[in-house]
């Protein structure tokens, strides 16, 4: 533990025992002790099975194991006061389940143990062969190959606390678990342009992320503080990275090299969070936070410092101030050249490799102060505005193209009222300028807007739509030609989201629910095409957009007896246009997905209930392009039975 962690471990328990330990005020009257309800105990089991079919792309069940499996669930509640016990399993296979278990003793006690886990299967991308005549330049090693990653999250929480009075000592883990198989795509040959092989090949992942938090908290007089340590490690099992034969380029002569390599990392962080405890028209916060991580195969090291400062003031009760500040520095460093024989390969060992020169990384300073006032005009109107300005400084920028300062400041507006007594009404609109962004794909000038109604005409009928908008563009960005030659073109952004939803009520027994979404992103750029004579295109577009409809309802003919049906129908496609160096026809994509379900649940006499749910996604690939052979049609069902009892 680093030397600022004892600090503030000793200073914060100090301060503690000064309020805990002085004398208190006996009290006039005797309390009684507080008496526990009683609540009874409450199981459900539940047993059964899935059953899974499918054919042709695995993209149809893309979050399903294709696999028939027997499925188990339970669920207990018993409050035996001061004692406090919950528990949930759900299992659906070997690769989905869920689990999570709680407990608590009084209010000294307090855990939480969370497993979840997902299933994702992944495409296996056909490279084309664009060499035309003699060799080819794709190389597949993975043909036939079956993709997917499971993912495994475990979630712990412990707490701590001492009799009669708010002293705690916690606990929070995290531990994330990738294992499974990807499709990894790079260039063989000699990896120049010159000598090009596009080569796929299968590799094998098993990542573990381990986050432990450990900390401490307590009222000490006027203020609560915080103080907490974490530990964060990513570590790597088996396959740490590839290897490929390459041939022999102006840059490196020909052997054996290393490539996709995923290292390990590590980083400790100390944070102390300072709060008023008083909640009148004052409160204030105050949040320091120190870090350092590494790279533990380069040797790559980052020291990070945060701090954080926050006043609410309430003059009156109808107008409010929120000012914050936000600092944060980044001082990373690195090797500069590359150590002879790296990563044990002989292939480094050769002078035009071991010599190259390593860019010094971009450490970074940033300021950001904000302010908001909230005016509740009348009593269904609340109108807020505010503003932002964030300052960012670089050093070594230079070396990676990046702008040495950046300078961003932006204005918001925003209103929520209600404009009857079943209608509410929120809008917001925000404008935002960059002097010398960081990279060209952030915008010099954005506008984000957005509207939502909430409507409900009648007792039965509820009704919702909202619209999200986001404009950017940016004005003589550079970008290079083949020839090292640097022209200046525009670009712009348009983003739009429309969400809506309807619901009626029939009655008691019967609901209907219709859904509508879409959105469409679009980009509009100058770009360069072309090797020997570059050509400038100033319009060169890339849209793509999808709309989803759903139906669903629910309809409960019998007391005990309820059914359950729904639809969704997605359309996705994606273009780019025009078409100077014949891309268009590979980027094209365009999908249809269509899923229904059915589900029926009974409730037997004595406590038992037997259910069932069918669903059946149907994966449609519209454009059927031979020269971009990524997706397949798919069908998938799945059907799951069960049987369960409560006591």
């Amino acid at each position: 533990m680093t030397k600022r962690a004892i600090i503030c471990i000793v200073g914060l328990c100090a301060a503690h025992l000064l309020v805990f330990c002085t004398p208190a005020v006996a009290q006039e009257e005797y309390i009684q002790p507080y008496k526990y309800p009683e609540i009874e105990p409450k199981l459900i089991l539940e047993g059964g099975f899935g059953l899974v079919w499918s054919s042709g792309s695995p993209r149809a069940g893309k979050y399903w194991y294709l696999e028939d499996s027997p499925t188990f669930e339970a669920h207990l509640e018993d409050f035996p006061f001061p004692h406090r016990v919950y528990l949930e399993v759900d299992y659906l296979n070997d690769k989905d389940y869920f689990v999570d278990a709680r407990y608590a003793y009084r209010d000294l006690v307090l855990s939480r143990w969370l497993n979840s886990t997902v299933y994702h299967n992944l495409d296996n991308i056909t490279l084309l062969d664009l060499g035309g005549a003699g060799s080819p330049d794709v190389l597949r090693r993975d043909a036939g190959q079956r993709y997917h990653i499971r993912t495994g999250i475990n979630r712990l929480f412990l707490r701590f606390k001492t009799p009669d009075y708010p002293f705690h000592v916690y606990l929070n883990g995290r531990i994330v678990n990738k294992n499974g198989s990807v499709q990894r795509r790079f260039l063989g040959g000699a990896g120049t342009f010159d000598n090009l092989v596009r080569t796929s090949q299968r590799r094998d992942i098993d990542w573990t992320t381990t986050d432990l938090t450990v900390g401490l908290n307590s009222h000490l007089g006027p203020i609560e503080a915080d103080y907490s340590h974490r530990e964060k490690r990513f570590d790597v099992d088996g396959q740490r990275l590839m290897t490929e034969s390459y041939e022999a380029s102006t840059e490196r002569p020909a052997g054996v090299f290393p490539h996709s390599l995923t290292p390990d990392f590590k980083s400790s962080t100390d944070t102390l969070k300072v709060h008023t405890s008083y909640t009148g028209k004052i409160t204030a916060s105050f949040t320091v936070s120190s870090s350092d991580s590494d790279n533990r195969i380069s040797g790559a090291q980052a020291d990070y410092l945060a701090v954080a400062g926050d006043l609410r003031w309430m003059p009156l009760t109808k107008l409010t101030f929120f000012f914050k500040y936000r600092h944060r520095e980044r001082d990373a460093e690195a090797r500069s050249t590359l150590p002879v024989g790296y990563l044990g390969f002989p292939s480094y060992t050769a002078p035009v490799v071991s010599g190259v020169q390593i860019r010094p990384l971009i450490s970074s300073r940033s300021d950001v102060y904000s302010a908001t006032v909230r005016y509740r005009a009348i009593r269904n109107l609340d109108l807020r505005a505010g503003f932002k300005h964030r300052d960012t400084d670089r050093s070594t920028a230079v070396d990676w193209q990046v702008s040495p300062s950046t300078t961003q400041n932006s204005v918001f507006v925003s209103a929520a009222t209600r404009l009857a007594k079943r209608l509410k009404l929120d809008g917001k609109y925000e404008y935002t300028h960059e002097d010398s962004p960081a990279y060209n794909t952030q915008p010099e000038d954005s506008h984000r807007g957005r509207v939502a109604i909430t409507w409900s005409p009648l007792e039965r009928l509820m009704a919702f739509l909202s619209y999200d908008l986001t404009r950017g563009e940016s004005n003589d960005i550079t970008i290079m030609d083949s020839l090292g030659v640097g022209h200046a073109v525009d670009r712009d952004i348009d983003n739009d989201k429309v969400m809506g939803s309807l619901t009626y009520l029939f009655g008691e027994k019967l609901s209907l629910t219709g859904t509508y979404a879409y959105m469409r992103n679009k980009v509009k750029q100058g770009e360069i095409f072309g090797e020997t004579a570059p050509l400038t295109v100033d319009d060169v577009r890339y849209r793509n957009q999808a709309h989803t409809v759903s139906i669903s309802s629910s309809y409960s003919p019998l007391e005990r007896l309820r059914l359950g049906a729904g639809i969704s129908h997605t359309r996705s496609k994606g273009d780019f246009s025009p078409d100077p160096a014949g891309v268009a026809s590979l980027s094209r994509l365009e999908v249809w997905e269509t899923i229904y379900s059915a589900s029926a649940d009974y409730e037997i006499s004595g406590g038992w209930d037997v259910a069932a749910s069918y669903e059946f996604t149907d994966f449609d690939d519209r454009v059927e392009n031979p020269q971009n052979p990524t997706f397949s049609d798919g069908q998938a069902h799945l059907l799951f039975v069960s049987l369960s009892k409560e006591w």
